[in-house]
Formats: C-alpha cells, sequence, structure tokens
C-alpha cells in the first residue's frame, strides 16, 4: 500500500468541485504527484433552502446517516466522481448560504483529511462535523 509523509507539504491544493449553494453531495479527495484535489458530485436540494443554517446543518447531519445504499442512489458512489490522480479519501457535503458542511467517509475509501479538504477550499468557510 502507498504511504504518503503527513510531513511533506504538497506543492499545490486545487478545488475541482462544483459548489451550488443549497446543494449536498459526495466529494473525494485525490493525490497526483504533489498536487491535492478536490472533486465532487452535488445536487441542488430544494428542500433545505428553506431552512435556517442550523436547521439544514441538522437535515444533513440525519441525511448524512440514513442507508448507505440510498445514498449511493441519489448522489452516486465515491469511486464514480469524476477525478483524475489516486482517491485518498471521501467525504458527505452541503453547501448552505455559502457555507460548507462536511461529514462522514467514504466507505470504500476512508475519510478525507479534512486539513486537504480545508486548503482545497481556501476561499470559504468550512466546518467539520466532530
Amino acid at each position: 500500500m502507498e504511504q504518503f509523509d503527513k510531513q511533506r507539504s504538497p506543492e499545490t491544493y486545487e478545488n475541482f468541485c462544483q459548489l451550488p449553494d443549497f446543494s449536498m453531495g459526495k466529494v473525494i479527495v485525490t493525490r497526483e504527484g504533489d498536487k491535492i484535489r478536490l472533486f465532487g458530485n452535488l445536487l441542488q436540494n430544494p428542500r433545505i433552502r428553506a431552512l435556517s443554517v442550523s436547521e439544514a446543518e441538522e437535515h444533513f447531519l440525519r441525511t448524512s446517516k440514513i442507508d448507505p445504499a440510498r445514498l449511493a442512489r441519489i448522489y452516486g458512489f465515491h469511486e464514480e466522481i469524476s477525478h483524475t490522480g489516486k482517491i485518498i479519501g471521501g467525504a458527505f457535503i452541503m453547501v448552505h448560504q455559502g457555507k460548507v458542511f462536511i461529514t462522514g467517509e467514504s466507505r470504500s475509501f476512508g475519510q478525507a483529511d479534512r486539513e486537504d479538504i480545508q486548503h482545497c477550499l481556501a476561499d470559504r468557510q468550512v466546518e467539520f462535523d466532530e
């Protein structure tokens, strides 16, 4: 299994994920050489548009805990997200009023590193579920 030195900083972090407001979906983090990249598959969710940020966050956390097969029918599988590089982790994502919420992990690839996601989304406010 390929090991990566977490002390070595990649040259670049890149976001290739479209983040429409009021959307939910799945994201993956990939590594290709010294590049860490974020890719995703998000769908707009009209249901969360009418919710306050705290209500949307509660809905997001409840949704992330439903049957994985049901989530896959709605958002697909992490490995189906168009990407380049080796997948090194995945998560579930929601964008509400410009704020990004992240929770969970990919059943196939494990949890995406929070620092990698934060660096890829450096221009966004990102909140991670404990």
